[in-house]
């Protein structure tokens, strides 16, 4: 990155941590005295990606393809060029290639970040579809983008913090709707092949710091969790454990206990009588 500035004639400043330069400039403002004044112009939303037609990728594929971020669909591109899906008149063949190719795209996603603690966040607020602060301002822990819709000018003042249309600003972070982003909705909230925890849901809710509010319940982590929070999140993440075709009722039920933290994983549950009959052992939960 630094070569393409550089190329351009631009002095650039390059810095070995997640900090900002922002604290440069507070400082070479404190020392001349001066006032607010505009530190950069910000562009939350993602450009419009443009995919020439490809008559080797399914519609629906293409569509996929197209309503996710540039760096998701360039990656995905390379996956299906390099393992191009053959046509199949069997529709469990065409949701085995999906499950396949989310799976290894949520492996590669994953890869790109590297703080692990704000990763952890994102991922749980990507399956709660909430928000979180973010501290230092920067975006490099997980695929979130700002709250804003629009572009807007940020102003810097050396006594003041940020200012955004003369009132103070707070960065906030959102996960992109499945409309602008899907593959992170498809591939990072998990998968037969992807869990987007090391742990059990319950572990990760009890251990994550620092302690974030839930926009959508109110309540801080540290005041101890809803059920209803863990366990909508758990319902999600066990719905996907078959893929995009659905998982059975026992193994959902099985994958949910895990996520809940009350049974290990794979510990299969025996199904009362009266459900037995009822056919629930045949039933599919669909992918959530």
């Amino acid at each position: 990155m630094r070569n393409v500035f550089l190329s351009l004639g631009l002095a650039v400043v390059i810095s070995s941590t997640n900090g900002t330069a922002r604290n440069l400039f507070e400082t070479s403002h404190r020392s001349r005295g001066s006032g607010p004044g505009v530190w950069c112009v910000v562009f939350p939303s993602f450009p419009r990606v443009v995919v020439n037609g490809d008559s080797g990728i399914p519609v629906l594929l293409m569509e996929i393809i197209k309503h996710s971020r540039p760096l998701f669909a360039e990656i995905a591109l390379k996956y299906v060029r390099d393992n191009p899906y053959r046509v199949s008149r069997d529709p469990i063949d065409y949701l085995k290639y999906l499950n396949a190719m989310a799976g290894a795209l949520a492996s590669e996603f994953s890869a790109l970040k590297r703080r692990m603690d704000e990763f952890k966040i994102g991922q749980l607020c990507l399956l709660l579809s909430t928000s979180y602060p973010v501290l230092d301002d920067t975006i490099d822990g997980h695929f979130a983008r700002r709250s804003e819709q629009s572009a807007f000018k940020l102003q810097i003042c050396t006594a003041r913090g940020l200012w955004k249309d003369n009132e103070p600003w707070a960065c906030r972070c959102v996960m992109p709707s499945p409309k602008e982003d899907i593959l992170l909705h498809l591939t990072l909230t998990g998968g037969p092949f992807f869990r987007p925890f090391d742990q059990p849901l319950c572990t990760v809710f009890s251990t994550i710091q620092p302690p974030f509010h839930y926009d959508n319940t109110e309540q801080r982590s540290s005041d101890g969790l809803r059920p209803e929070v863990l366990t909508a999140a758990a319902i999600v993440l066990a719905s996907h454990a078959g893929g995009f075709g659905g998982v059975a009722f026992p193994t959902f039920l099985c994958e949910l206990l895990f996520e809940l933290g009350v049974s290990e994983r794979g510990k299969m549950m025996q199904l009362l009588r009266d459900v037995e009959s009822a056919g629930w052992e045949t039933r599919v939960v669909p992918f959530l």
